[in-house]
């Protein structure tokens, strides 16, 4: 999957906003209005979070997370009823994978922190406002969408541009010991 933007975001924000509310309206018939926003909560973190891994172009620790994710999900569940608590862990779930995948520094992942604290302001904004699921949903992940805005990295010009000449001085090293090795060999099997 491509990186993600902020228009793809708004894309996965509608699309989830929409399954929110066609599946809470019948989630709230058959469980009742809390568990079906347990549910419903569980579900829409779940398909975000696997939004997120999916995004990254990192490759490893991604069963690792989500079954973190899984289990703190799990233990709320069970240990709590509060819908409070779990909206909150949940937020902070999802910042906590974005700040592993798509972060690479302390202060981006704690903007994003708070990124996700207005996103749940939003939420519950809308919430009092509207009532409507759709826009609760709909304000929670148009929040989250604007995290492609927060700079992966928070270091000077001089600080990446030191960090690239490291690299490319391990690569021409490496690279140096690579062909005297080959010499070597080519010398010795005459």
């Amino acid at each position: 999957m491509k990186k993600p933007g902020f228009f793809r975001g708004v894309i996965v924000a509608a699309a989830l906003a929409l399954v929110g509310s066609i599946a809470f309206s019948g989630l709230s018939l058959i469980l009742g209005g809390v568990a079906a926003l347990k549910v419903l909560l569980t579900l829409l973190a779940g398909a975000y979070v696997l939004y997120l891994l999916a995004a990254s172009a990192e490759r490893t620790g991604r069963v690792a997370v989500f079954t973190a994710w899984l289990f703190v999900t799990v233990c709320i569940w069970f240990f709590t009823a509060d819908l409070t608590l779990m909206m909150i862990a949940q937020a902070v779930s999802i910042s906590i994978v974005r700040s592993l995948y798509h972060h690479a520094g302390v202060l981006a992942g704690l903007l994003d922190l708070v990124l996700s604290a207005f996103a749940l302001s939003a939420a519950v904004w809308a919430s009092a406002q509207s009532g409507s699921m759709f826009l609760v949903v709909w304000c929670f992940f148009l929040v989250q969408a604007l995290f492609v805005g927060i700079p992966t990295s928070f270091k000077s010009e001089k600080q990446q541009s030191s960090a690239q000449e490291l690299t490319q001085e391990d690569e021409f090293g490496r690279a140096f010991r690579t062909a005297e090795t080959a010499i070597r060999r080519i010398a010795t099997q005459r």
